[in-house]
């Protein structure tokens, strides 16, 4: 019974009125977590297996909750944890409709929950948000330059801002490719395209 198991009698009574088996108790002691601790998991509405997996990813047992009442799974945010991210970034890049592989790129990037929120909603991939960002343009910048057929790319090895149909320009603008460094003179200037 209870005591060859190891068990002291207020434990045993403990963990019968928490709903433990006595199998159940005697696998969470084999794992170590005390009985108290046993019945907080439980209560908490973890099994052994995602108590144990928690624990072994560095998670207390309030962490595992907060992260639960944000709507992560054990194996998510485990998974959110390991890649860096705190429960607050986690929930601005979950909310913010970012699963974790694109979130990981994105900060690396060097662009925050919001700022790749803006990019991707006003319709950039990373690479163009990058490209755009790194030159100085807001996503709305960006996207009103990208309407009016403008776009980035290499020319001799410098970056440059070209018109995406030089045939659909009139005489006067025929060679409309400017430098970045021209194209955001204008465009401190008050110029849009």
């Amino acid at each position: 019974g209870w005591k060859k198991a190891g068990f002291s009698l207020s434990e045993a009574r403990e963990l019968v009125g928490n709903g433990f088996t006595l199998s159940e108790a005697i696998e969470w002691k084999k794992a170590r977590i005390s009985p108290l601790k046993a019945i907080e998991w439980k209560k908490a509405g973890f099994s052994l297996s995602e108590a144990i997996k928690l624990k072994e990813a560095g998670f207390s047992l309030s962490e595992a909750i907060r992260w639960k009442n944000a709507g992560f799974s054990p194996s998510g945010a485990i998974e959110w944890k390991k890649a860096g991210f705190s429960l607050t970034e986690a929930i601005e890049w979950r909310n913010g409709g970012f699963f974790l592989s694109e979130a990981i790129k994105w900060k690396k990037a060097g662009f925050s929950p919001s700022e790749a929120v803006e990019w991707k909603n006003a319709g950039f991939n990373l690479s163009e948000a990058i490209e755009w960002k790194n030159v100085g343009f807001s996503p709305s910048e960006a996207t009103e330059w990208k309407k009016a057929g403008f776009s980035i790319s290499y020319r001799r090895g410098e970056r440059v801002l070209s018109y995406k149909s030089l045939s659909d320009l009139s005489d006067n603008w025929k060679e409309v490719i400017l430098s970045l460094s021209e194209a955001i003179e204008w465009k401190k200037a008050g110029f849009s395209p």
